[in-house]
């Protein structure tokens, strides 16, 4: 049983609202909302279609019909075919289809549902891509007897399509018993697919070597890939270094695009807030592993690139300790310390966003952060599709969340030491793809998820996390799903087994004395 909670989903979408009721606001009359819709009532009908007479009808089990993240229930009197989806109730839980057209155009998507709650704006995506589109549905008397249906037109691409319906409340979605497309030469395509036969399948393909032998002074990963005329990742090269003790120094040495190292000696403080902007072709290093960042935060923006930022201890700054946006590439990131840390005195140790992309964090430590990291700010990031990001040797020691957080992203997740984590590990959401291989997950929460947490204005729809020879603590959570994509077809990288990484990491990760070359 179903239980709908009226919510506007807090990101722009393309809204059409259902003529019926249900208690809820108009979202046709909210900023930023446009469109209309309909709804109308087919209490215990047979019909699927809800009065529409041309087009496709795709039930459950049949050609078109992909997934649900929950069950085919029979529960109940007036659903059409063997039964209806019933999603889990919980974000980002939903169903997939996938159609055919013969044209790019507008048409009109019907859902055939029941649920017995006020009405609840839920999110759908085709192809993966901008804009979502908001559809309501209004309450019904029952979640098993009672069937209605809610509309919403949307632009399909001349070919197959692929269909997804989410929602960020927690309480989940209707039972859907149907979707109906407009177009009398709309096809179903074969979709059907097990999340479980996925993760194997997509495990078996993989080409990436693993290797008892791993240096850790050595870049690995997307910031090693030749692409966006950057060939690899240099930071300042060969540059004489220029050493710096103070904020201003720190930020007249770093802010222009020239070739060059900078060395950090001791502590600098810097008002906090503050975030020091770092040019392209820069290495920012600490001279050993007592140099400190007090107060502030360094940031990787509008299109900077080849930047390294190593051998630092971040502490008390009320932004980011690393902040990498706005199309920023080619950036390393490593044997940082961010922390020790109240989890409750500022933003993220080091996130990534806004299209910024062939990025490495790498042989970093994160002590007691809450929001530790994340891709992409919110659910409408469509920039960060397809940005590639590898995370491996980093050491999560009492973090909270956001280990990272990944929305849209290509990401490689290896060798990562998940030590105490006391919320969950890493998830995966509004599209994202993970390979997550041979870490060590050592916590009592839930590890690898497609499912958001946290409550309301989560995202409403899931990503794909494809795991291979981790090591997980007896009961921990690990959700898989689809087939992600294949890191070793881009790059070399040795991994080693998952149940090394806690000895490698705690010896290897955070500052060095002396630094890594």
């Amino acid at each position: 049983m179903k239980k709908l909670v009226a919510l506007l989903v807090l990101f722009p979408v393309i809204i059409l609202q259902a003529g019926c009721g249900g208690g809820n606001s108009d979202p046709a009359t909210t900023p930023g909302y446009t469109g209309s819709s309909s709804s109308s009532s087919s209490s215990s009908s047979s019909s699927s279609s809800g009065g529409v007479v041309s087009g496709l009808t795709i039930e459950e089990n049949s050609d078109g019909f992909c997934h649900v993240d929950g069950s085919i229930d029979s529960t109940g009197s007036g659903f059409n075919g063997t039964g209806y989806a019933n999603p889990t109730n919980d974000q980002t839980n939903g169903v997939d289809w996938r159609v055919s057209v013969p044209s790019t155009g507008t048409y009109t998507l019907t859902i055939r549902y029941a649920g017995i709650d006020p009405a609840e704006v839920a999110s759908i995506a085709v192809n993966e891509s901008s804009p979502l589109y908001a559809i309501t549905f209004p309450a019904t008397s029952s979640a098993t007897t009672d069937w209605s249906t809610a509309s919403v037109d949307v632009t399909l691409t001349a070919g197959e399509n692929a269909i997804n319906i989410g929602t960020s409340d927690s309480d989940g979605l209707p039972n859907i018993d149907s979707l109906h497309v407009s177009g009398d030469t709309t096809q179903a395509v074969a979709c059907s697919f097990d999340t479980a036969t996925q993760n194997t399948t997509a495990c078996n393909a993989l080409t990436g070597a693993a290797s008892s032998t791993v240096d850790p002074a050595a870049l690995m990963g997307y910031a090693g890939v030749d692409a966006l005329g950057v060939t690899t990742t240099t930071g300042g090269g060969a540059a004489v270094p220029t050493t710096v003790t103070t904020f201003a120094a720190l930020q007249s040495a770093v802010n222009n695009d020239t070739a060059k190292v900078v060395q950090v000696s001791g502590t600098i403080d810097g008002a906090t807030s503050d975030m020091i902007d770092v040019g392209s072709n820069t290495t920012v290093i600490g001279e050993n592993a007592s140099a400190i960042l007090d107060g502030f935060g360094l940031k990787v923006d509008n299109g900077k690139q080849n930047v390294i930022i190593a051998n630092l201890t971040f502490q008390n700054s009320d932004d980011d300790g690393v902040t990498i946006e706005d199309n920023a590439h080619h950036v390393w990131v490593h044997n940082n310390l961010f922390g020790p840390h109240d989890p409750l005195d500022s933003d993220g140790a080091l996130d990534i966003r806004r299209g910024s992309s062939y990025i490495t964090v790498s042989w970093n430590r994160y002590v007691g952060w809450d929001k530790t990291m994340l891709v992409g700010s919110d659910e409408t990031e469509f920039e960060t599709v397809g940005s590639k990001i590898t995370y491996h040797h980093n050491w999560f020691d009492a973090t909270v969340q956001r280990n990272p957080r990944i929305r849209f992203a290509d990401v490689h997740l290896f060798n990562n030491y998940y030590d105490g984590v006391t919320s969950y590990g890493t998830v995966s959401v509004q599209f994202a793809n993970i390979l997550a291989e041979g870490n060590y997950f050592d916590m009592a929460s839930s590890g690898l998820r497609t499912t958001s947490t946290g409550g309301v204005a989560e995202s409403p729809h899931k990503g794909d996390i494809v795991a291979c020879g981790n090591s997980i603590t007896t009961g921990l959570v690990e959700e898989t799903r689809g087939l992600a994509f294949d890191p070793g077809l881009e790059y070399s990288y040795d991994m080693e087994d998952a149940t090394d990484v806690p000895a490698t990491v705690t010896a290897n990760a955070g500052p060095q004395d002396p630094p890594p070359s």
